[in-house]
């Protein structure tokens, strides 16, 4: 499905694909209608917006971008967490980075008092909400639903919120 969404439309000109392209990634009409590959007026790029065809391309566009990022959002929700505990517990936490001089990766150890850590902390409560993901116990799994706490929810909810004030 990806794939398809990349692929150029064969209903539109390639100038068109193009307008479809820059006005999908938040490009103003006037900015897309300059670009070298597209060429038109003003007029004419105000004209094309109206066509329903171009309209679904760049709504598909727009789609294929969202379900990608959070995709990679996703990706890394293991490692949110992982931050998130690591602050939580008051350990140092260790960053990956390039090494700007020889360009091989490196590891480095940062304090919990560094702004770094804040920054982290943020990133990480955004892929932990934004990407809602509810870990699974093996007995959910197999259809025996444990009985909820949702004690321990408003709890976590709490803490959570009490992060993120401190983070602002």
């Amino acid at each position: 499905m990806t794939s398809e969404l990349n692929a150029p439309s064969v209903r539109l000109s390639p100038k068109k694909e193009r307008a479809a392209q820059l006005l999908a990634k938040g490009m103003r009409q006037a900015e897309a209608a300059r670009d070298p590959d597209v060429h038109v007026t003003k007029q004419t790029m105000n004209t094309w917006v109206k066509d329903p065809e171009l309209q679904r391309r760049i709504n598909e566009l727009r789609t294929n971008s969202t379900v990608q990022a959070e995709e990679i959002l996703a990706e890394h929700y293991t490692d949110a967490a992982r931050v998130l505990v690591e602050i939580m517990l008051g350990r140092t936490t260790t960053i990956r980075r390039e090494n700007e001089e020889t360009g091989e990766p490196e590891i480095i150890e940062v304090s919990l008092d560094s702004k770094l850590v804040s920054s982290r902390l943020k990133a990480a409560l955004f892929i932990l909400e934004r990407t809602a993901k509810k870990p699974s116990s093996p007995s959910r799994a197999s259809g025996n639903q444990l009985p909820r706490d949702d004690s321990e929810d408003e709890e976590m909810d709490g803490l959570l919120n009490r992060v993120r004030k401190k983070t602002k």
